[in-house]
């Protein structure tokens, strides 16, 4: 820049002058005086004056006043030309070959050498060559032309060195003009005539399209229909008449006035829809083409055909068995073209003139979603996506409570031998029902009840006929009495219970090996009651009465029964006692001792006579006497025993072994709270258990228990189905039976239709119905931004638990859940009304507090957009919905729970009636971890006991 300012100054010093004008000044300028009255002239000289190009020489600027004499002040130099010096202080350097003058200054004195100096350059031998191309780029059929610049070896530019071009393919040459039709780049290359072998350095020959003869108008983006508030830019693309095209022409646009809008800059040339359509654009080029046109039709179109769907309408609950068809039907139709597909589940059924259509489907039990979709002329989809509920019967929930909708066996408790009898037998730890006999045994007082019955146990006559007496006899009978007295003891009792098929097996024993299981004090009393005649003459009665102290010994006693307790679904429970026997070890009765008689007799023609009879007179032999009642005590004893202990162990049956079962009948509530943030009270549901059947095979007894689970209707839900669904084994068959494996001591099966009535109980309570502000309940926690997200729902049809799956988990199914959905997502105004369905997987989790249902993954989901606001892109509002919808629902349900669900303990000490118990004893069967795991039909929770 400060060189180009001094050839500036020199040029205008040529002329008019640099500052003030130089009109009448000379190289001896008398006017230019400085205060001393002097005049000034400044010379110019070069050393050496002639050099290569590429070498530099030396200015020198000499400035002398009118005397001649030196006069010091600053000096400048300029060169002409300029192309291809360089000035470095009084160095001048030349690049190219050529004459230039060279001129100094002194600005201070205001004088400059006229004549100047004169540089000579010549040019070195030729070292390479460049090719330059003017004009470029070039229009298409057009000449440019191609300088080939010959450079010495320092950079030199030689003049006059014969040339030659050639040029890539495409390209035609003619000697230095090149031309070429076909728009791109081009290599142009330059030859020294001489020195083909030169290096040389190629320049790109630019061709662009020509004048054009035709244009194309374009809508970017190409859709063959677009949605309201939708844009759509517009370019065009023209082509010469050698197939060249371009995009930069100018040229106007125009179009429709009523149903669009621009957008932004005109000049952008960006509309948007407003209405739907057909609209037409025309491009028109601006000179020197102004007959080139092109026009363009464009169709708003965001509504696919209009499917509806006439059977079955949405969320309906059908009843049917399985293989049965349900056959779906409909209309379809399209507003702005015609309707080209419809396919219904993957079937594309037949379409009447009037837009009538049936498909069938075989439903499966549970809900079943409808896929259908229709095409358009124009390439827009229509999608509707109803659903609805299968099975063979419904639980009704109108006007009824939870004991009206209780489902048979909806909860089978189980038993196992843990539970009936664990072989450990501590009294102040009652843990199982062996333990519970035997402190109840314990506390009966046997010899009180024995001693109750009369005291007359066993009872004996053997006759007496004519014994004699000297000149009398004696007629009549000995009589032998056995009676109960105090004390009485009954040995150590233990109790073993076994489940058996039908009810449970007991063995009762009592007495041990080394303690007695029977000590009876006993009263033998033996009666003479006789008549006494002699010649002839009743000589009168003859009686007497002897008390024999007595014991019998038994070591153990043991009584064994079958302990029924039985209830098929729909029948009667029995409770009852079976085979009940009763054996004796070692019993033993002491050696009655002889009884002696003393009476009087008057004896005719003789007197009076006393006599003294002894038992063993009237031939008794006393050991013989002693075993012969030791039968009828054993079966006496057995008889009255079992006459006792029956009604006993009919009682424990129907109070202990009834009573535990009864534990689990119940009633309560539970309030779920509000977790989904719609700002409605807690809702109460209901519970309430009976017994249902009762089952006792030989692992344990396995308890069926009705459940109910209900919920007064919302006034949110204005949906009226059959009721909560009942499963049919899978549509195959009737409900399974639970399946036990008697791993552990205790169980809970919950069925899936008494887990699908506590579903439906929320869902008929309004609970799920309202408004969500999904942007509160995720707060940082969204995978993806929203920002005042909210959905308004409306679930036309409760959940459903569906285990007919192999799934690890059994799956949860919504259809039909209607959510009118605002806000912001994704940067984007989200304002629409959507159907979603979708399926997710359910586990079940065991907690110390109970049972909870808890929300796995997504399995499946889908999205209708029934409706779009008019103020937010309907295209942007459905492409975004159905796309991340799912995933907005994922992170809103995934992991949330439900519940909990009470697993009650049992307890032991109310099952007798009137049963006290010493203090400090534990009757509580305290539950272990709970397990939990999935059967066909039912979710199993397992647990020892503690």
């Amino acid at each position: 820049m400060r060189y180009l300012a001094l050839v500036t100054c020199v040029a205008f010093a040529f002329g008019a002058g640099c500052g003030d004008s130089n009109e009448g000044k000379t190289g001896e300028t008398p006017n230019a005086l400085f205060p001393n009255g002097k005049a000034y002239k400044v010379t110019t000289t070069i050393e050496p004056a002639s050099i290569r190009a590429g070498e530099s020489t030396t200015v020198t600027c000499a400035v002398v006043d009118t005397n001649g004499d030196p006069h010091e002040t600053a000096t400048t130099i300029a060169v002409t030309p300029m192309d291809g010096i360089v000035i470095d202080d009084r160095t001048v350097t030349a690049a190219a070959s050529g004459t230039f003058t060279v001129v100094c200054s002194a600005p201070d004195v205001d004088v400059f050498d006229e004549d100047g100096a004169t540089l000579t350059v010549e040019a070195g031998a030729p070292a390479s060559v460049e090719a330059a191309i003017a004009p470029n780029p070039v229009r298409a059929g057009e000449d440019a032309v191609v300088t080939c610049n010959v450079k010495d070896a320092d950079g030199g530019i030689i003049s006059g060195v014969p040339t030659t071009v050639t040029a890539a393919s495409g390209v035609t040459v003619d000697d230095h003009d090149v031309s070429a039709t076909i728009a791109g780049d081009y290599e142009v290359t330059c030859a020294v005539i001489d020195a083909a072998d030169l290096p040389s350095t190629p320049a790109t020959l630019t061709v662009i399209a020509g004048d054009p003869v035709s244009v194309e108008l374009l809508a970017d983006p190409e859709k063959p229909a677009y949605a309201r508030q939708e844009s759509v830019q517009f370019s065009w693309v023209t082509t010469d008449a050698y197939g060249n095209t371009a995009t930069d022409a100018p040229g106007t646009l125009s179009g429709p006035t009523a149903g669009v809008e621009v957008v932004g800059d005109p000049t952008e040339n960006r509309y948007r829809f407003l209405e739907q359509g057909l609209y037409d654009w025309t491009v028109t080029l601006d000179a020197p083409s102004p007959t080139v046109t092109d026009d363009i039709s464009l169709v708003c179109d965001d509504q696919g055909p209009v499917i509806t769907i006439t059977y079955p309408p949405r969320g309906a609950t059908l009843v049917g068995a399985d293989g049965e068809v349900v056959t779906v039907t409909g209309t379809v139709s399209d507003n702005l073209g015609t309707v080209d597909a419809i396919v219904v589940n993957g079937v594309a059924p037949a379409v009447d003139a009037d837009g009538n259509f049936q498909a069938d489907i075989t439903p499966k039990w549970g809900t079943n979603f409808i896929e259908i979709y229709a095409d358009d002329s124009h390439g827009v989809q229509g999608k509707l996506t109803p659903s609805f509920q299968y099975s063979s019967a419904y639980v009704s929930f109108v006007e009824t409570n939870a004991q009206g909708v209780m489902v048979d066996d909806g909860v089978q408790a189980l038993l196992g031998q843990g539970a009936i009898d664990d072989g450990v037998h501590d009294p102040t730890d009652v843990d199982d029902l062996a333990t519970l006999l035997e402190v109840v045994l314990t506390n009966i007082d046997i010899p009180t009840l024995l001693e109750s019955q009369g005291g007359a146990i066993v009872q004996t006559t053997t006759p007496i006929v004519d014994y004699s007496l000297g000149p009398a006899s004696l007629t009549g009978d000995v009589i032998i009495t056995v009676s109960v007295v105090a004390p009485t003891d009954i040995g150590p009792t233990s109790a073993s219970l076994d489940s058996t098929t039908g009810g449970i097996d007991s063995v009762i024993t009592m007495g041990t090996q080394t303690e007695q299981g029977l000590l009876l004090n006993l009263e033998i009393d033996i009666e003479l009651a006789a008549q006494a005649t002699a010649a002839g003459f009743n000589l009168g009665s003859v009686s007497g009465v002897a008390t024999v102290p007595n014991q019998a010994q038994a070591q153990t006693i043991t009584l064994q029964a079958k302990l029924v307790l039985d209830k098929p679904k729909g029948g009667a429970t029995t409770a009852a006692v079976e085979n009940l026997g009763i054996s004796f070890s070692n019993l033993n009765l002491d050696l009655l001792q002889d009884v002696q008689f003393t009476f009087t007799l008057d004896i005719p023609f003789v007197g009076v006579q006393q006599f003294t009879v002894s038992l063993s007179d009237f031939g008794f032999n006393l050991q013989d006497l002693t075993d012969a009642l030791i039968d009828p005590l054993i079966s006496t004893l057995g008889g009255l025993l079992t006459d006792l202990l029956e009604p006993l162990l009919e009682d424990f049956v129907s109070d202990a072994l009834q009573g535990l079962v009864e534990q689990f009948e119940m009633e309560f509530d539970f309030a779920l709270p509000d977790f989904l943030g719609t700002g409605k009270d807690p809702v109460d549901v209901n519970v309430y258990t009976a017994l249902s059947s009762a089952l006792f095979v030989d692992q344990g007894g396995q308890i069926g228990l009705a459940l109910g689970a209900y919920a007064d209707k919302g006034a949110g839900n204005a949906h009226e189905p059959d009721g909560a669904i009942k499963r049919s084994g899978c549509l195959v068959g009737d409900t399974e039976q639970l399946a036990y494996d008697w791993s552990h001591e205790l169980g809970f099966g919950l069925q899936t239709d008494s887990l699908n009535m506590v579903f439906f109980a929320l869902w008929w309570s309004g609970f799920v119905h309202g408004p969500i502000d999904v942007s509160a309940l995720l707060g940082d926690s969204s995978p993806i931004p929203i920002d005042n997200f909210t959905m308004v729902l409306d679930p036309f049809a409760a959940p459903v638990i569906n285990d007919c799956s192999k799934a690890a988990g059994v799956q949860l199914e919504l259809g039909d859940l209607k959510a009118d959905i605002s806000g912001d997502l994704l940067g984007l105004g989200i304002d629409a009304t959507v159907f979603i369905d979708l399926q997710l997987l359910v586990n079940f989790v065991a907690e110390a507090d109970g049972l909870y249902v808890e929300m796995d993954s997504i399995q499946f989901v889908d999205v209708e957009v029934v409706a779009v606001g008019a103020d937010v892109s309907e295209a942007d509002n459905r492409e975004l919905l159905e796309e991340q919808l799912g995933p907005i629902l994922g992170a809103f349900l995934e992991g949330e729970r439900f519940g909990p669900i009470e697993i009650p303990g049992l307890d032991f000490g109310d099952l007798i009636p009137g049963m006290t118990f010493p203090a400090g004893t534990d009757t509580t069967l305290d539950l272990g971890p709970l397990e939990v795991s999935k059967d066909t039909g039912y979710v199993l929770v397992e647990t020892d006991l503690d």
